[in-house]
């Protein structure tokens, strides 16, 4: 295991050994999407940026107070036959 920098994000010293970050990606190490784009605004890497975000599902679209929401017209289903039970005498 060996430390190729640190960062703090409250303050502003931040020591990244570019030599050796670059060797360790030459050997095949995968970065983080995160790292992999603090890189790249560093200058230490070249590339594009990917999201680091994750996806969103899509919002659904909301009805306004007072109108009713579109219903698709379905095939009215029947409902069981009830039997008809005589009273007990």
């Amino acid at each position: 295991m060996e430390v190729l920098g640190n960062y703090d994000p409250r303050k502003t010293n931040e020591q990244i050994k570019e030599d050796r970050v670059k060797f360790w990606i030459s050997k095949g190490a995968q970065l983080s999407d995160t790292l992999h784009n603090m890189f790249i605004e560093k200058k230490i890497i070249e590339g594009k940026k990917v999201n680091a975000l994750p996806k969103r599902t899509p919002i659904k679209k909301e009805t306004p107070v007072g109108e009713t929401p579109e219903v698709k017209a379905e095939a009215p289903k029947e409902e069981p036959k009830k039997e008809e039970v005589a009273p007990a005498a």
